[in-house]
């Protein structure tokens, strides 16, 4: 099975945070495992009470016992539905806050590379690859903007012989983003 790399000029997406969905997954088993021990200890509980109940009866007496046990399967069941709903909202919570936080990052970068912006500012390190992307070409454009400025300045202080020119103009080429 060969593992086929998608073409250059197609972009790589990458909709998903490992980090983030593992922790979220890890949650969600570890809550499900508790939750299914709670309710199976509780069931145990009530079914001994209907056992115990029922020992030292001569004739069987469905009704009360049975229903009542059916009950406390019931309502542990909507517990354990509720709960699952709110384990499932909350990370939906975490989810919607993690996206903002990372797009509102992406935004000010997005901001900075709009208005030419490219002082050395103290931000944390990029912690996902889309910022990783972003912040990659910010300090390559950044470098060759820095690159042009020193050619700008070399050309003002350029003799005005043919041959210092064109090693100016070399490195202002070399500086430029390739054509197509």
């Amino acid at each position: 099975m060969t593992s086929e790399r998608p073409p250059a000029h197609r972009r790589l997406r990458k909709f998903v945070d490992r980090r983030l969905q593992l922790g979220i997954i890890a949650a969600l088993v570890a809550a499900q495992v508790v939750l299914v021990a709670v309710c199976i200890w509780q069931l145990d509980g009530t079914l001994r009470a209907v056992l115990e109940a029922q020992t030292y009866r001569i004739h069987f007496q469905a009704a009360p016992d049975a229903v009542a046990f059916r009950e406390e399967a019931l309502r542990l069941l909507a517990l354990f539905a509720m709960i699952n709903l709110g384990m499932v909202l909350l990370i939906e919570l975490a989810w919607v806050m993690h996206v903002r936080a990372l797009l509102a990052r992406y935004r000010r970068q997005l901001r900075r590379i709009r208005d030419a912006d490219f002082a050395l500012e103290p931000e944390p390190r990029p912690s996902h690859a889309l910022l990783v992307l972003a912040d990659g070409w910010w300090r390559a454009e950044r470098e060759r903007l820095l690159a042009l400025r020193q050619c700008r300045l070399a050309l003002d202080a350029a003799p005005a012989d043919r041959d210092g020119l064109e090693a100016v103009m070399a490195r202002v080429e070399r500086a430029l983003p390739p054509t197509r």
